[in-house]
């Protein structure tokens, strides 16, 4: 049987021994579980491993039908948990009409349906997963975007375009400098910039000159000064940003203001509250206050994704709640998952 299957015949264990009525199944996923692939969305959050929700109510039709017929595509959906508030905001869902796969004939690329049917002809050197509505393509090594009717939104004629907008800007890098278009396909602010992250909702970005990082608006106002050494990998979560200083990482808001001390060997981003960091050779989690919430007793260390984050001790990597405590032993790989 495979691993697919096992995790739904132990969730329909756990409701046959408990009053609940949803479960969360972890998936340990391997390429022979699944005779069709699983939508390219779902690997934004994790690569080797899915986590979905089954309801009570329909977990023996989930079994029966099997992964390899159509629950890859029929379970209720990809959630994200806030703990704060003690509810489940759906995140991502997915059905069988809205799911493209990518697809290659004679050396060129498109999409096609979970039926199979070409919905984007083949026409492209390489493409990518949609986001959001949005999908990088190559031709002639460069990169352009489409959106899920085939339409080009950006020409394939950049060094890189990101896979989609943010704050209603697209940034776009050429000839080894980054820009930013609008929605209209408009030059908002100029190829000037040695690197660049997207804008966050709040219309800020982090952009580098000179080996120096400051921070901008939508309008290519600055808003901090380029000081910093280097910028956490998600830059702006949450309204706040890991930045290095003088070799050391701590965190501002969005006036630039430091929220939490230049301490830390290593940062990353805040997701519901925690973000990882290194002190001295291990790691931990710390909230938005400064506080310690999980000991800096890991050798690795992701950021949360839902309420779920990926921990390495020695050669040994589990998935652990936001309390620290161990969920999931991943035994099957040896590569850093996330």
């Amino acid at each position: 049987m495979s691993s697919i299957k096992i995790a739904f015949q132990e969730a329909i264990n756990f409701f046959n021994n408990g009053d609940y009525e949803s479960a969360f199944v972890i998936i340990e996923h391997n390429s022979e579980d699944l005779e069709k692939p699983l939508p390219d969305d779902l690997f934004e959050f994790f690569k080797r491993i899915v986590i979905c929700r089954i309801e009570k109510n329909r977990a023996d039709d989930y079994f029966s039908k099997g992964f390899h017929e159509d629950a890859t595509l029929h379970y209720e959906s990809v959630l994200d948990y806030d703990e704060e508030n003690k509810h489940i905001q759906q995140q991502l869902l997915i059905s069988k009409e809205k799911s493209l796969y990518s697809q290659q004939l004679n050396e060129l690329h498109g999409f096609v349906d979970y039926h199979g049917n070409t919905v984007i002809s083949y026409q492209f050197q390489y493409v990518f997963k949609f986001n959001e509505g949005y999908a990088n393509v190559i031709n002639n090594d460069k990169y352009g975007l489409i959106n899920r009717t085939g339409e080009i939104i950006i020409p394939a004629i950049y060094d890189f375009v990101y896979p989609r907008f943010e704050s209603e800007l697209l940034l776009v890098q050429k000839n080894k400098k980054c820009g930013f278009f609008n929605n209209k396909r408009e030059m908002m602010i100029d190829f000037k910039y040695d690197c660049a992250k997207p804008f966050t909702k709040e219309g800020l970005t982090e952009v580098l000159i000179n080996k120096k990082w400051g921070i901008i608006n939508k309008e290519d106002k600055l808003i901090v000064s380029f000081i910093y050494d280097a910028v956490s990998p998600s830059g702006f979560s949450e309204k706040l940003c890991g930045v290095r200083y003088k070799g050391k990482w701590g965190y501002i808001d969005t006036e630039g203001k430091t929220v939490i001390d230049f301490i830390f060997n290593d940062a990353g981003s805040f997701i519901n509250d925690m973000a990882p960091v290194k002190l001295k050779n291990k790691w931990g989690y710390i909230n938005k206050h400064g506080d310690v919430v999980i000991d800096f007793i890991y050798t690795e260390a992701a950021e949360y994704k839902w309420w779920f984050a990926v921990v390495k001790q020695g050669k040994t990597q589990f998935l652990i709640n936001r309390k620290g405590q161990i969920i999931h032993d991943i035994k099957r790989y040896n590569e850093w998952i996330i």
